[in-house]
């Protein structure tokens, strides 16, 4: 899995892809995600696109975290 530069900023536009996230990557990422926060993403809401962009990943995590489950894909 690709890692960011040291000096970017984790800001919530950030785009993964751009720093080489591949379907791969992010079927790693969200295990390693799901596995540290003790949640998991309901399959509803796992899209390529969550993962594009830091702001939508954090708030479906932060929804999990939260309630136990993954927000409905509207509010991710």
């Amino acid at each position: 899995m690709p890692t960011l530069p040291d000096e970017t900023a984790l800001l919530p536009d950030l785009d993964l892809t751009a720093f080489g996230l591949s379907s791969l990557g992010i079927v790693q990422l969200l295990m390693q995600l799901e596995h540290a926060y003790g949640v998991e993403l309901a399959d509803e809401i796992l899209d390529f696109r969550l993962f594009t962009n830091l702001g939508k990943l954090w708030a479906a995590l932060s929804g999990c975290m939260a309630t136990g489950s993954a927000p409905t894909p509207g509010q991710a």
